[in-house]
């Protein structure tokens, strides 16, 4: 688990030292609310781990999903076209909190091109792809 979250860091290169360090602490979870097979997708073009917050209930609380990291980007898929870059967190498509989707249901949708918009968090900015 701490593997996947380090390569994460390790992936946002345009962001801040402090951007990197508030990110990791915001994406870092012990217990995930699903198996382990489930943590994260790889089709060869783009690499999702899910992305985590801490519970505004305190630390006896556990983290929550708040949408899936983009680890990786392959150089001229249809994600890099997008607009996709390594460390963006994506929230929600078309109005959809990807709190329980799947990440094949997701890419699925992006892959395909069905939908109006993706929202995400880059480097701590929200951005909107169309």
């Amino acid at each position: 688990m701490k593997f996947l979250y380090i390569i994460f860091i390790l992936s946002l290169m345009g962001c801040s030292s402090t951007q990197k360090i508030v990110h990791l602490q915001s994406c870092y979870s012990n217990n995930p609310p699903w198996p382990i097979h489930n943590i994260h997708f790889y089709d060869g073009e783009i690499h999702l781990v899910p992305s985590f917050a801490k519970s505004p209930q305190g630390y006896n609380k556990p983290n929550y999903m708040i949408g899936y990291a983009v680890v990786f980007v392959k150089a001229g898929s249809v994600y890099e076209k997008l607009g996709l870059q390594n460390g963006d967190v994506i929230k929600s498509i078309d109005a959809t909190e990807l709190q329980q989707t799947s990440s094949r249901e997701l890419l699925q949708k992006i892959k395909t091109r069905q939908f109006q918009t993706i929202k995400m968090d880059r480097c701590l900015e929200v951005k909107t792809l169309r």
